[in-house]
């Protein structure tokens, strides 16, 4: 599996590998990232370890796809310890299906900079590596829910969003009698979810107000507008588990995803 580098604003590090051969992207760090004066910063990197008899530390501040590599070996060996514990296993192939599909999009970014002079690292000219960076950039939360066998939808953070719910429930989904949206675990606190999810019109609202992910839980009547039960002919109560995942649409902040 070939992995290209992003720097810290998830646009190609100026030293990446690109082209047909790359799989996906992930942090490689970029030591001459300059601050917002102008001036290289160190921080840009990656903090990694070193061999301290000639670093003088067992730590140190690195760039490369050794570093970026190193990343996407970790994942998959989180996704490994995963599916153990879930009692799951899988090809190699489809293991590396689920990495390779669970990535965040690069391209949009790399065509809003295009070739604009102010991204001094590329010479100001990033179109080069548009569809040639792999599928995107690894997403370690996409990767475990694939894992866990769970969807994943991506929301804008700070914004009201309304998923459309055929792609979890299937063509039957306006069928469906929605009874209720459940946040699971710590989901509203790392979410800054403040007002309660809902369905309307066969639409799931949910207003994320922090960069994150969480689980939710939505649970509908099939085959009727209310369960049924001993004493009475209605329908069957089922759930499906949903990954939210918010996200900003560009990175503001210059933070690793």
């Amino acid at each position: 599996m070939s992995v290209s580098a992003l720097g810290p604003d998830l646009l190609p590090a100026y030293y990446t590998n690109y082209g047909p051969g790359c799989n996906i992207a992930a942090p490689g760090g970029e030591i001459y990232q300059k601050t917002p004066d102008g001036k290289p910063t160190v921080k840009s990197a990656i903090l990694s370890t070193v061999v301290k008899e000639i670093n003088g530390s067992d730590y140190g501040y690195m760039q490369g796809t050794s570093q970026a590599c190193p990343h996407v070996s970790g994942i998959a060996a989180l996704g490994l310890s995963y599916a153990k514990k879930l009692g799951k296993k899988f090809t190699v192939q489809e293991f590396k299906n689920m990495i390779i599909t669970a990535a965040n999009d690069i391209d949009s970014e790399i065509q809003a900079v295009g070739n604009k002079s102010s991204y001094s690292n590329q010479g100001g000219d990033v179109t080069k590596y548009y569809h040639m960076m792999g599928t995107g950039a690894i997403d370690a939360w996409k990767f475990m829910m694939k894992v866990e066998g769970i969807p994943s939808i991506q929301v804008e953070n700070g914004k009201s969003d309304w998923v459309d719910l055929s792609d979890y429930f299937g063509t039957a989904y306006s069928q469906l009698t929605y009874l209720k949206v459940e946040v699971l675990g710590n989901g509203k606190e790392d979410l800054g979810i403040s007002e309660e999810p809902y369905i309307k019109h066969n639409r799931l609202f949910i207003h994320p107000t922090k960069i994150g992910a969480c689980k939710i839980r939505v649970t509908a009547v099939g085959g009727g507008n209310e369960l049924g039960g001993d004493n009475s002919i209605g329908g069957m109560e089922v759930s499906q588990d949903i990954s939210i995942i918010s996200r900003p649409t560009l990175s503001s902040n210059g933070a690793w995803l």
